[in-house]
C-alpha cells in the first residue's frame, strides 16, 4: 500500500474508533440539560468550519470555474451554492424529525430513514475527502480530531431522536458507509473539483448538524464549554 493510502487508512481508523467511541460513551452524556462535554465537543468541528474550510472556498472557488462547463460558468459562486445546499438537506431532515416527534417519543421508521440516509450520505463524503486531503498531514489530523467529536455530538443526538432503531441498525449504517466513501476516494484519482465540492457541501453539513443540536431552547447547551472548546481548538488551528 502506497504510502499516502496508508496515511489515509489511520485516519480512516482514528474516525471508525470514534464512532465506536461514541456508542460505548453515548447512554452516558444522553438527557438534558445538555452535558457539559457535549457542548464542549460541539465547538471543535464549527471552528475547524470557519477557520479550516471556510478561508479555502475562495481558492475552490477558482478550481471550480476553471473545469465548469458552458452552463456552469454563468453561476460566480458554485462552492458557496453547494455549502448552502448542504446545510438545507440538514435543515430539512431536522425539520422533519422534528414534526415527526411532536406526535411520538421517537421518530417514524420513514423519518428515521430519511434521517439515517442523509448522515449517511455526509459519512460517505467524509471517507471520500479522507483520501484527497492524506498528503496533508496537518490538515488531516486536524480533520480527524473535529470530524471525531463530531460523531460524538451526532451519536447522541441521533440516539435521542430514534431510539432503538438508530442503536441497533443506524450507527452501524452511518459507519459502513464512512468506509464505503474511503473505498470509493482509493478507487481512482480524485479530480481537485471534486474535491472543493465536497468540501464545501461538507460545511454547510456539519454546520448545520452541530448547531441543531446546541440552539434548540429544550436543549438547555452550556455556552461556556462549547466557547472554551472553540476558542482552545481556534487558537491551535492558528498556531499551526
Amino acid at each position: 500500500m502506497e504510502s499516502n493510502a496508508a496515511t489515509s487508512l489511520f485516519a480512516l481508523a482514528g474516525l471508525v474508533v470514534a464512532h465506536l467511541l461514541a456508542g460505548t460513551l453515548g447512554p452516558r452524556l444522553r438527557g438534558i440539560p445538555r452535558h457539559v462535554w457535549l457542548s464542549f465537543a460541539s465547538g471543535v468541528p464549527v471552528v475547524f468550519v470557519f477557520l479550516e474550510i471556510l478561508p479555502t472556498l475562495a481558492r475552490d472557488q477558482v478550481t471550480v470555474a476553471r473545469t465548469s462547463g458552458a452552463i456552469l460558468r454563468r453561476f460566480d459562486d458554485h462552492v458557496y451554492i453547494a455549502a448552502f445546499l448542504g446545510l438545507m438537506l440538514f435543515y430539512g431532515v431536522e425539520s422533519a424529525v422534528r414534526r415527526s416527534q411532536q406526535e411520538r417519543r421517537f421518530t417514524s421508521a420513514a423519518v428515521f430513514w430519511l434521517s439515517i440516509g442523509s448522515y449517511a450520505t455526509l459519512n460517505v463524503l467524509f471517507g471520500y475527502l479522507l483520501v484527497a486531503i492524506d498528503r496533508n498531514r496537518r490538515e488531516l489530523l486536524l480533520f480527524v480530531v473535529a470530524i471525531g467529536l463530531k460523531f460524538l455530538v451526532d451519536d447522541v443526538g441521533l440516539a435521542e431522536q430514534h431510539g432503538e432503531r438508530y442503536d441497533r441498525r443506524g450507527r452501524w449504517l452511518v459507519l459502513a458507509a464512512l468506509v464505503l466513501g474511503w473505498i470509493a476516494g482509493n478507487a481512482g484519482t480524485i479530480p481537485p473539483v471534486a474535491v472543493a465540492v465536497v468540501r464545501s457541501f461538507l460545511a454547510g453539513g456539519i454546520i448545520m448538524s452541530v448547531l441543531k443540536e446546541e440552539l434548540p431552547a429544550e436543549r438547555q447547551s452550556r455556552f461556556w464549554p462549547f466557547a472554551l472548546s472553540a476558542a482552545l481548538y481556534g487558537a491551535l488551528l492558528l498556531a499551526l
